[in-house]
């Protein structure tokens, strides 16, 4: 298309709501579409001044986005971790890759931090942020060699999205998993494994300092 960015993320979000309409779910969700992203977020800005949803909402930005590191075209949705301007919210995205594990989603997991997303304009407004981004071709209609070219993303990275979406719904009605998620007994299992090590080698350090 000669516009993938953002039109897809659009029609992902009308697709998600044709979806949930005829599943008659009683979760809350909002779906936002801001104006105004290229000259500085000043769509997103006054949404996060005017916030209409609840205290402990997520914001979760759909984009299409330049893949980075190990990113690429038709291997899934990336599960953005930052952009440019901003670290996204710890819970918000565990909760993102979650979904996608336990419900045996191709995704990717990167930081794409080559350019910024209205996430980041939420943000500074103290509002949870997350962000799911398109692997985007020709970025801006620039190809290979300087030349012009239509952009591209993957039919079905869009599908696993659009899938993905659904799942986050279906998971976590309530917004993101403050408590599951902190990853804590897989460390404390490790301290209590080495616990007698650790006292041992304590003691001979007090022992051989005295």
């Amino acid at each position: 298309s000669r516009a993938c960015d953002d039109l897809i993320g659009c029609v992902a979000i009308v697709t998600l709501i044709q979806i949930l309409s005829s599943e008659n779910i009683s979760t809350p969700v909002g779906a936002v579409f801001t104006r105004a992203e290229e000259v500085g977020f000043v769509g997103a800005t006054e949404l996060a001044k005017n916030w209409p949803y609840c205290d402990d909402a997520c914001f979760v930005s759909i984009e299409t986005s330049i893949p980075t590191g190990k990113s690429k075209v038709g291997e899934g949705p990336i599960c953005r971790l930052g952009d440019r301007l901003t670290v996204f919210d710890h819970d918000a995205t565990e909760s993102i890759l979650f979904a996608a594990k336990e419900s045996n989603l191709k995704i990717q997991r990167e930081l794409l931090d080559l350019g910024a997303c209205e996430a980041s304009a939420l943000s500074v407004f103290d509002i949870p942020v997350a962000g799911i981004s398109l692997p985007l071709g020709n970025y801006h209609n620039c190809g290979d060699q300087n030349k012009i070219e239509e952009e591209f993303v993957s039919f079905s990275d869009l599908k696993v999205l659009i899938n993905l979406m659904q799942c986050i719904i279906k998971f976590f009605p309530k917004g993101p998993d403050k408590e599951v998620f902190k990853k804590r007994s897989r460390f404390d299992s490790k301290v209590n494994k080495y616990r007698e090590l650790i006292k041992q080698t304590s003691n001979h350090f007090k022992k051989n300092s005295a």
